[in-house]
């Protein structure tokens, strides 16, 4: 019995490494966006910070958060990491 369990440890955790992957793909991709966002906005002559864009997302994250029943105020501090990374990448 101790045996399974700790084979169902060693699953869950395989399963956890495969999503911490999966999150780390999306914010790659993320950042390529935002590098794609950076050019759209040079060409049409847009500043590349844009504080509006920056708050209607964390009010989706927020919103988002709140319906899968997530701890509104720290998915909202990670994504404004996530805004750093994309605004460092966009400089």
């Amino acid at each position: 019995m101790i045996l399974e369990i700790f084979m169902n440890l060693d699953v869950i955790r395989k399963k956890i490494n495969n999503i911490d992957l999966a999150i780390i793909q999306l914010i790659k991709k993320r950042l390529d966006l935002a590098d794609m966002a950076k050019k759209s906005k040079i060409k049409i002559g847009l500043k590349i910070i844009d504080l509006k864009r920056e708050k209607e997302v964390l009010k989706n994250v927020n919103e988002n958060s709140k319906l899968l029943d997530l701890n509104e105020e720290k998915i909202v501090k990670l994504f404004k990491i996530i805004i750093q990374l994309s605004r460092e990448r966009q400089q």
